[in-house]
């Protein structure tokens, strides 16, 4: 490096390299891997998820930004006039898809700040939230033909980490869309009562079959989805609110939002998937 602009183009290089890293681990850690459970408990790695989902985001902003100045400054061009020339240009592959992944993770991050979440209803900050998943995918159309310490021509071994490191992550997000599919049809878990217990507070009563296959103890809480229309796109956490038996589970919950309030009209027999 013998200049500002090698500078810059060397640790948007390592930032680049970095945020690609923690996007991977911001999937896993919400995996619901059940190992990752039992180690570190799941409100532990919310937290980390947060945290993380952070860090990952201005890595990589601060790879796009730096990458652009470095190839700017040596051609003395503007760093708008720079970055048309990187995506529209042509000169190196995945650049369109890198732009809209990044575009989807700042969205993603904004969907997430307290003060904006308070604004949107859970459906649409959860569909938001889902295309973090698209972005870290399209940046693999960037990452592994563009990334020079990816693609290195000396090394070969270094592309292939890479797309083991995908292909890993790919495998624990299929687990984690097949796992409730499996549950649910093991247990067949079904709304057999809905009782008001008072104003605004509802008990749902869950049968099924062989419960106590989950070994579920008094106080733990499962992600719940229902199968009903107005219910099936969200999932919740609720915790279990009477001993579980080996045929039925109870949760009870206090209307605080547009789903809990929806609660109370939760047809009996409407299926039911259990995470956690």
């Amino acid at each position: 490096m013998h200049t500002t602009a090698d500078v810059l183009a060397r640790t948007a290089g390592l930032t680049g390299l970095l945020g690609a890293y923690l996007a991977l681990v911001q999937v896993v850690l919400l995996s619901r891997l059940p190992v990752l459970e039992r180690v570190a408990g799941f409100d532990r790695l919310t937290r980390w998820h947060r945290w993380n989902g952070h860090l990952c985001l201005y890595l990589v902003i601060a790879h796009v930004i730096l990458q652009i100045q470095g190839y700017a400054m040596p051609r003395g061009r503007s760093f708008t006039r720079e970055f048309w020339d990187l995506v529209a240009g042509g000169a190196f592959p995945g650049m369109v898809t890198a732009t809209i992944g990044t575009v989807l993770l700042v969205a993603v991050a904004w969907s997430s700040v307290v003060v904006v979440r308070r604004r949107l209803n859970y459906e649409l900050w959860y569909a938001i939230h889902l295309t973090a998943y698209a972005a870290i995918a399209l940046s693999w159309f960037h990452e592994i033909p563009t990334g020079g310490d990816i693609n290195d021509q000396l090394n070969p071994r270094n592309a292939w980490y890479w797309r083991s490191l995908f292909l890993a992550t790919a495998a624990v997000l299929a687990y984690r869309l097949l796992a409730p599919v499996v549950s649910a049809l093991r247990y067949r878990m079904r709304v057999a009562e809905v009782v008001e217990e008072a104003p605004g507070v509802t008990s749902v009563r869950i049968s099924g079959r062989r419960l106590d296959r989950l070994g579920a103890r008094p106080g733990q809480f499962f992600i719940w989805r229902f199968l009903a229309r107005g219910h099936w796109w969200s999932a919740h956490p609720f915790s279990l609110s009477a001993a579980p038996g080996a045929s039925s589970l109870r949760l009870t919950a206090k209307a605080s939002g547009d789903h809990t309030a929806r609660m109370a009209t939760l047809p009996v027999g409407t299926r039911v998937v259990a995470e956690g």
